[in-house]
């Protein structure tokens, strides 16, 4: 367990198994095979979130220049004519001069909630209740569901072809599928 912060908590307790069991060949190879798999998932799952997500920040500032520049320069050629906005324009209007107001408020009103949010997701509560609702969002949720379970079922065999301990082994491989809310699951 002295490794653990350099390998992994899981890494360290399997490889310990390993020793006890005396079944270190096949425990060491499934261990390094978790930890490439693990690694290589990541990379991958990095990798293909990329194009989206800045997709979607350069669309939010499209949005966020258009609301504040364009939209405001295009609706006072109406307020000049005396021409009653619909109040979807003139609501659209009130926000974008409160928007480009004193840039502070606006700063600390989209900043404040994600550092608090960022901050609770590194929580145990928040983690537990991130991975929860991870694996209920649509397309990648289920994926993600799956993934945690195939890794738990090929920990699982694993460890218990190589080990007498039934508990123990389902403890491990419940911590080794990396989603907190189907560990909290599995152990209870």
């Amino acid at each position: 367990m002295k490794q653990a912060p350099v390998i992994g908590k899981f890494t360290a307790q399997m490889l310990g198994l390993a020793s006890k069991s005396g079944n270190m060949v096949e425990i060491y190879e499934s261990a390094a095979k978790f930890m490439e798999r693990n690694a290589e998932f990541k990379r991958n799952l990095k990798s293909a979130l990329i194009t989206p997500l800045i997709t979607l920040f350069v669309l939010f500032l499209a949005c966020l220049f258009y609301v504040a520049y364009i939209f405001p320069k295009t609706a006072e050629m109406f307020i000049k004519f005396h021409i009653q906005l619909p109040p979807m324009t003139a609501a659209t209007l009130k926000f974008s001069n409160w928007l480009m107001g004193p840039l502070a408020y606006s700063y600390h009103l989209f900043t404040v909630p994600l550092i608090v949010f960022l901050r609770f997701i590194r929580t145990e509560r928040g983690r537990f209740l991130a991975d929860q609702y991870l694996i209920k969002i649509p397309v990648i949720g289920s994926m993600l569901h799956k993934t945690a379970i195939e890794i738990f079922c090929r920990v699982f065999y694993a460890l218990y072809s190589g080990s007498g301990e039934n508990i123990e082994i389902i403890r491990m491989a419940a911590e080794a599928c990396g989603n907190r809310y189907m560990d909290t699951r599995l152990k209870r």
